[in-house]
This record gives structure tokens, C-alpha cells and sequence, in this order.
């Protein structure tokens, strides 16, 4: 089609690596901007960077699996990659506001705003993946697979925004009126570092699409190495 832009599916999924790396490298450059003045605050930092870590894998081996059955690069597809790296690039930065709110006592209305924008975040980016993974299936966008393989990436896909409904439900107002604290952990100012009942769903929905991925992917038969591929519609046209 004259005037459209081509960008090669090994650009895109350098570029997408790319943004995952700098991403991780974030958390750890935040922190090493903020050393510890108290003992306790030597594991929370490790724990924040164990957390953001975890987020960021588990979204790039799910995106991993999508970008390698992408058989042809749509511009919806590159709509969504896109969008899915603005999300990932803001995760360190809004779990930093959130964690120096949590275990520093920083101002209440900012650790509320940032907790809702972090839940926005971690849904925004299941919401994407999803959608990635359905429109990934369809007939002429996803490459011919045995076993179902499709039908596994488009289950997956709906899997994912079911997750996303999930870190939205969290938002209603019983997750954050419901806390906890552990016994003689205080924050910056000497207060009780309370935990909402919305960080433990989080835990949860993040161990529940982890575990959901990895029974589908191992129930299912192998897929073969090498198969044939149906012609596309642009190739019956050309």
C-alpha cells in the first residue's frame, strides 16, 4: 500500500527489548539516587527493586510469547506495542512514588494519587497485552501453529484482560479501606507502615496470570519447528 510505513518485526521487537532494559535499569538508578538512612530501608529498596522486577519480566515473557507468533505487522499491532511501552516505562517510576510513600510516610493524598495511578498502570498493561494476544490470533496476523495455537494465544489474551479487570476492581474503595501493619515496622516518620488489602490482590492477580500461563503453555502439544505458511491476502493481491 503506497504511503504506508514498514518497520521491520525485528526493529520493533528491538526497540520493545530496549525500552524493557531501561526500564529495569530505572528502579535500580532511582534507588542508587536515594541511599538508605535506616537499616530497614536497605530491604525495603531491595524488595521495591524484586517487585518492579518481577512486573516487568512477567510482562515481557508474555510479550515474548505474542511477538513470536506475530506473522504480520499491522498497524493496530504497532498501535498497542506502543502503547504497551509508554505503560511499561512509567511502572518504576510510579512504584518509586508509591513505595517512598509506604515505608517514608510522604503525604497521604500523593500515596493515594500514585497508588491509583499505579493500579491504572499494571492494568493498562495486562488491558494491552491482552489485546495484542487477540488480535495476534486472527487468521491472517498470527503465524499457523498445531495444536491449537492460536486458540491458546487468543484464550491467553482474554485471560490477560480479565487481570486487568481485576487491578481495576481494586480500586474501589473496600481494598484501600481494609489494612494491615506488621508489628515494629515504622516508616520515616515513626509511624505504622500500613499495608492496603488492594497490594495483596495485586500479588495475587500477578500469581494468578503467572501460573494461568504456565499450565496453558505446558497442557498444550509442542508446536512443530517449521511449517508452511497460507498465503496472505496481500500476497493473493500482489
Amino acid at each position: 500500500m503506497p504511503g504506508r510505513i514498514r518497520i521491520p518485526a525485528d526493529r520493533i521487537e528491538a526497540l520493545t527489548d530496549a525500552v524493557f532494559g531501561l526500564a529495569l535499569t530505572l528502579t535500580a538508578i532511582q534507588l542508587a539516587f536515594t541511599p538508605p538512612t535506616l537499616v530497614y530501608q536497605v530491604l525495603t529498596n531491595i524488595l521495591d527493586f524484586a517487585f518492579s522486577f518481577g512486573v516487568l519480566i512477567l510482562i515481557w515473557f508474555a510479550y515474548t510469547e505474542i511477538a513470536r507468533a506475530i506473522r504480520i505487522e499491522v498497524p493496530v499491532l504497532l498501535a498497542l506495542n506502543l502503547l504497551l511501552l509508554l505503560f511499561v516505562t512509567l511502572e518504576p517510576y510510579l512504584l518509586n512514588i508509591l513505595w517512598i510513600g509506604i515505608f517514608e510516610g510522604r503525604d497521604s493524598t500523593i500515596l493515594y494519587f500514585s497508588s491509583v495511578a499505579y493500579t491504572l498502570d499494571l492494568a493498562g498493561m495486562f488491558l494491552l497485552l491482552g489485546f495484542l494476544g487477540i488480535q495476534t490470533a486472527r487468521e491472517w496476523t498470527a503465524r499457523p501453529a498445531a495444536g491449537g495455537g492460536r486458540a491458546r494465544i487468543r484464550r491467553q489474551g482474554w485471560v490477560r484482560v480479565g487481570v486487568a479487570g481485576g487491578f481495576l476492581v481494586t480500586l474501589l474503595p473496600v481494598f484501600w479501606d481494609l489494612k494491615f501493619g506488621l508489628p515494629g515496622l515504622n516508616n520515616g516518620i515513626g509511624a505504622p507502615v500500613h499495608f492496603h488489602l488492594a497490594y495483596l490482590v495485586w500479588v495475587g492477580l500477578f500469581a494468578a496470570a503467572a501460573l494461568g500461563a504456565s499450565i496453558d503453555r505446558t497442557s498444550g502439544p509442542p508446536e512443530p519447528s517449521t511449517e508452511s505458511e497460507p498465503e496472505t491476502p496481500e500476497g493473493r493481491d500482489g
